[in-house]
């Protein structure tokens, strides 16, 4: 748990200024996600047997979105970067964030990079989530 600790201490927090939407679609939708792919404003896509998850700007979404005949939308989401480079074998550094964020109150998605990890907050508990981070000895 030191470890922990100390990583959070060296955590920067980054907030987008933008609101993002996740959006679900079928799969038959997949060569659509693909074409807007490489578009400013996409923060992820995830590919699954079943179903296709696109993470984006709510400016992109106005731009692109009436090519997609399945989606299903949530709204009014924030972007949360933990700007720290984890090695790959730290364990409990995700748990003690969403543990704590959960205890708070706040739902979080998460999405983690090779690097660093992104929690997605809904923007009414917003800041909630940040005076969270900051009691954790993040720097916000």
């Amino acid at each position: 748990m030191n470890q922990v600790s100390e990583l959070l201490k060296n955590t920067h927090v980054r907030l987008c200024d933008e609101e993002f939407f996740i959006v679900g679609c079928e799969p038959g939708e997949r060569q659509i996600a693909v074409g807007i792919a490489g578009e400013d404003g996409v923060v992820s896509l995830v590919f699954l047997p079943r179903e296709v998850t696109i993470i984006l700007t709510a400016r992109l979404w106005q731009r692109v979105g009436g090519r997609f005949n399945t989606a299903r939308i949530e709204t009014g989401y924030r972007l949360i970067t933990l700007d720290i480079s984890l090695p790959w074998d730290v364990v409990g550094y995700l748990a003690r964030v969403t543990e704590a964020l959960a205890a708070g109150g706040v739902s979080v998605g998460v999405i983690s990079s090779y690097a660093s990890d992104h929690l997605l907050v809904g923007e009414e508990v917003l800041p909630a989530a940040l005076r969270i981070l900051k009691n954790l000895g993040c720097r916000v």
